[in-house]
């Protein structure tokens, strides 16, 4: 499993932005039928100092 963490970002909105960019760094046949060959998760949560 892949995590990739993206910091900076000053709102959800921005994070989301970042969402389809990852994808296709990490899959880049996104239409392709059944399960990605490299399992990956998109998540998003609020900096704060404990997660730095």
């Amino acid at each position: 499993m892949y995590e990739v963490q993206v910091r900076g970002c000053a709102s959800t909105r921005e994070a989301l932005a970042w969402r389809e960019p990852i994808v296709l760094l990490l899959c880049p046949e996104p239409e392709h039928p059944g399960p990605c060959a490299v399992p990956w998760t998109f998540t998003s949560a609020p900096w704060t100092a404990r997660n730095a």
